[in-house]
């Protein structure tokens, strides 16, 4: 299981990156999550930096440093969870915090053995989920954000 808290409850799972783009007004979709890590991508040779580890990684370490990403907080310990779910703050004090909690992989059936994944994505370059140039190919490869997931 990972788990995450939000101080309210009536607040959506969402990714700084959309956050971002919400409140600034822009279309949130894949495409345009795709223009912003691509600009992010391209901007961290100016400033010395290339996800040699791989795009996923890169992206982690920069939503650690406090640059707005696509990926959501998780942890492993429901503690830590619950702490940001009934974290102090004056404005939030007055409304239910929210625990979440998913599953990081589909349990196997008694006695088997999970497969491992068909297909890695190799690191360097553009991201893989980049490679996927309409819905219909995301659809299909049950990549998305918020209305564009799969149904």
């Amino acid at each position: 299981m990972v788990w995450r808290g939000h101080q309210n409850a009536a607040w959506p799972v969402d990714s700084s990156l959309t956050r971002s783009l919400r409140t600034a007004g822009h279309k949130l979709g894949e495409d345009e999550l795709i223009a912003v890590e691509r600009f992010q991508i391209a901007a961290s040779e100016c400033w010395g930096i290339w996800p040699t580890l791989g795009e996923m990684n890169f992206y982690a370490q920069m939503q650690h440093d406090g640059v707005p990403t696509r990926l959501i907080g998780v942890s492993l310990d429901p503690e830590v969870a619950a702490w940001f779910a009934v974290e102090e703050s004056e404005e939030l004090d007055s409304v239910d915090g929210h625990l979440i909690s998913w599953g990081r992989s589909a349990a196997p059936k008694r006695n088997q053995t999970p497969e491992p994944p068909q297909w890695i994505p190799a690191a360097g370059g553009d991201a893989f989920w980049h490679m996927w140039p309409d819905q219909e190919t995301r659809r299909a490869k049950e990549w998305g954000t918020g209305r564009a997931m799969p149904s």
